[in-house]
């Protein structure tokens, strides 16, 4: 799941919202201009309209930096939910209690969160966001057959990205038997996931990828160290 894999200790700087059925309205028009444009401080990747669209930020270099000291001194999962402006504000004042983070280390995380937080809001049409970001320790992921762990969501509309490894690997929906993949998501090891021709692709490291995600089959990528996930659903 994209969620982290283990229960973590968790500051919450506000209630987390429940799992809700998607809006049915997917704003078309959205979609096509953000597919056709890229969003101030990014360049764009790979577009799939209605699918997937990966974007790329232009430097993350003071963020990597930021981001590891956060890590390093606070490794919870931390979320906050509402508008970009309160987004910002809550993960500012939370973020100044951790020791060895400078201001301008705080000030370039905050400020990258908020983008995220706008991005999302250039595609999804809704009124708040919840922006999770959550520190996943080393674990490994045991493979033991194909298709192992790949998944859909329950949320339509996600945003994912990884600024110190992986994001995710994905396939195309039609590249999967759906049969197949209903059984893997129900907990069964069951072979002939791929159709002949699937390619598994992965999400590259500091990518950002806005996704559908109760369409887009997808699991976490098989990684051997700690990473970060930053995750924006709707509020």
């Amino acid at each position: 799941m994209l969620s982290p894999d283990s229960t973590p200790n968790r500051l919450s700087l506000s209630k987390a919202p429940e799992e809700s059925q998607p809006n049915a309205d997917l704003s078309g028009a959205r979609e096509e201009l953000l597919s056709k444009n890229s969003p101030p401080g990014f360049h764009r990747g790979l577009s799939l309209p209605g699918l997937l669209e990966i974007f790329h930020p232009h430097d993350l270099s003071v963020v990597q930096d930021a981001l590891s000291q956060v890590t390093h001194a606070h490794p919870e999962t931390v979320f906050a939910v509402g508008s970009v402006a309160r987004i910002k504000r809550c993960f500012s004042k939370d973020l100044a209690k951790l020791k060895g983070l400078t201001p301008e280390g705080r000030g370039a995380f905050v400020g990258y969160l908020g983008e995220l937080a706008s991005l999302y809001l250039q595609w999804n049409d809704c009124a708040r966001v919840h922006v999770q970001l959550a520190y996943v320790p080393f674990r490994l992921f045991e493979r033991d057959f194909e298709g192992a762990g790949f998944h859909r969501d329950r949320r339509l509309r996600r945003l994912l990205t990884s600024p110190d490894a992986p994001g995710f690997d994905w396939v195309l929906p039609e590249e999967v038997n759906e049969e197949v993949l209903r059984q893997i998501e129900k907990g069964k090891e069951v072979q002939g996931l791929f159709k002949p021709g699937a390619e598994i692709k992965s999400l590259p490291q500091g990518a950002v990828a806005l996704f559908r995600g109760s369409v887009l089959p997808h699991r976490t990528p098989l990684w051997t160290g700690s990473r970060t996930l930053i995750v924006v659903d709707e509020g």
